[in-house]
């Protein structure tokens, strides 16, 4: 079930599925390319540093202090989200 459409599997959907998935692939591909015209560009940059948690302070305090210029910026309440974050 998703939301309130009952999902059914049919014996043919893998085949289907491999058999679309290069096109899936492509397509994917095509739309992310037109979008950001290149991938070297900063904000794609930024998705990979900011998506790599490995890369994050391990204190919470740390970490508030590593993102504060953007939290500060969208007016997010630090202070209250290390109140809320155990």
């Amino acid at each position: 079930m998703f939301k309130v459409v009952s999902l059914k599997r049919n014996n043919t959907d893998d085949r289907s599925f491999t058999q679309r998935k290069a096109t899936i692939i492509t397509d994917a591909k095509q739309f992310l390319a037109s979008r950001f015209e290149d991938f070297s560009s900063p904000v794609l940059k930024a998705c990979g540093v900011i998506s790599n948690h490995k890369s994050w302070p391990k204190d919470r305090n740390e970490l508030g202090l590593h993102f504060q210029v953007v939290l500060r910026s969208n007016a997010f309440d630090l202070e209250m989200a290390k109140v809320q974050w155990p």
